[in-house]
């Protein structure tokens, strides 16, 4: 048996040569890193076409174009929330594959070409399917974009660094909203279509040509790793090792880079029934 103590504070990040050894991490790491500034950046272009989709014209379409009113617009926008929740089980359980730049990049071009069925007004199931592609493709870019962003961000800057990115990403869909009004009275529904895939899919085919990256994660079948700045729990007696006989891994605990969420390190140390009061006294039974 085992006993979980306090966690234990992340680990601080090695200096750089010529650095004061108790300087404080600062954002400009986070900005150099090439993986996190294109990611970002496509991600913000991303969402300045989804804002367009999903503020401006799916109210078009509903108004000027599909029957149904109000509750069309709601099966459009169930539709994509239900393609989301389906691509981050897909990519949250790993069956997707690891986190890779290129994954993310090939999903974007997907969801931007599943835009392209919002064309065919005529069969609102087909618009439908384009709105449920779109948030299926959508929904893995953002479990393995965060992936790469908790192993290569350090621990000590992941407040900031995330808070910021997200502010960066988050603030561009109302861009979308003001492009396409103007795109929707004076090119039509092609031209705003037409503007929406270009803007969303191609950062994606930049980041799939630009990145021939490994994957993220990968690792052996059937050979036990210990995940970095990680843990791995074993069953057996206090001490056991993996070569100790009868003891075997039942969990690992750590900052796996397939991991959408971070779970700091902990201590595990064994576990022992105090003796009893009369038995500290004495050797007698009680």
């Amino acid at each position: 048996m085992a006993t979980l103590r306090d966690p234990l504070p992340p680990s601080r990040s090695r200096s750089a040569p010529g650095e004061a050894t108790g300087a404080r991490p600062r954002l400009t790491a986070v900005r150099r890193d090439r993986v996190i500034v294109v990611t970002t950046a496509a991600f913000m272009l991303f969402n300045v076409a989804e804002g367009m989709l999903l503020l401006v014209v799916g109210p078009w379409l509903v108004k000027n174009e599909l029957a149904g009113g109000a509750a069309s617009l709601g099966v459009l926008i169930a539709a994509m929330a239900a393609g989301e929740f389906a691509g981050a089980a897909l990519a949250g359980s790993g069956r997707a594959g690891p986190a890779s730049v290129r994954r993310i990049g090939l999903c974007q071009v997907g969801a931007a070409l599943a835009i392209l069925p919002v064309l065919d007004v005529s069969r609102p199931v087909v618009v439908g399917v384009g709105f449920f592609g779109v948030g299926l493709l959508s929904a893995p870019m953002t479990v393995w974009a965060q992936s790469l962003r908790m192993r290569r961000i350090p621990p000590e800057l992941h407040g900031r660094s995330f808070a910021t990115l997200r502010t960066l990403m988050q603030g561009t869909p109302p861009l979308g909203t003001a492009m396409a009004a103007p795109l929707l009275v004076h090119g039509g529904l092609g031209a705003s279509v037409l503007v929406m895939t270009g803007l969303a899919g191609l950062p994606g085919l930049y980041l799939w040509a630009a990145f021939r990256d490994a994957p993220e994660n990968a690792g052996t079948r059937g050979v036990e790793r210990t995940p970095p700045g990680g843990l791995t729990v074993r069953d057996g007696p206090p001490g056991a090792g993996p070569d100790t006989p009868g003891s075997r891994p039942i969990a690992s605990i750590g900052r796996d880079p397939g991991d959408f969420l971070k779970i700091r390190p902990f201590e595990i140390r064994p576990f022992a029934w105090p003796a009893p009061r009369c038995a500290r006294r004495s050797r007698t039974s009680c």
